[in-house]
């Protein structure tokens, strides 16, 4: 009886899979999504690629959305710097929102006495106070 109903089972599943979609059969396709590709709905056959999601960024120290799902990240992106102009008393914009993506510095520091700021990313030089204030001319070579 077991030997039977496997037989049976499998003829079944022969017949099903040589009577599905053929060349002459018109596929009827499922919509594609983020996840899955376009499928026919009778055989089964795939047709391209799933779309991937699209995330829309609504915080770039949040989770992204899905625009066309809804599903969640639980990656953000992190907030991308825009141009530093050098000065650490000034704060970096996030070229993604509205947010600081480097915060400003309470001042600069000299610490090793070079006359540079010795904060990270920091351009700015001090001016030279040895000469008392005075601007000497450069002198030509030669």
């Amino acid at each position: 009886m077991k030997k039977c109903l496997i037989l049976f089972t499998l003829i079944c599943t022969v017949c099903l899979l040589l009577s599905g979609c053929n060349d002459e059969c018109e596929h009827n396709y499922a919509d594609a999504d983020c996840e899955k590709a376009s499928y026919c709905i009778i055989c089964g056959i795939v047709n391209g690629e799933p779309l991937g999601h699209d995330y829309k960024v609504t915080d770039c120290t949040a989770a992204k959305i899905c625009k066309r799902c809804g599903s969640e990240s639980a990656i953000s992106l992190g907030h991308i710097a825009d141009v530093d102009d050098g000065d650490c008393t000034t704060p970096v914009g996030c070229i993604n929102c509205a947010k600081n993506a480097v915060e400003a510095t309470n001042g600069h520091i000299d610490a090793d006495s070079d006359l540079q700021c010795d904060n990270p990313g920091c351009t700015v030089a001090f001016p030279d106070e040895s000469n008392d204030g005075i601007d000497l001319p450069e002198l030509p070579l030669g």
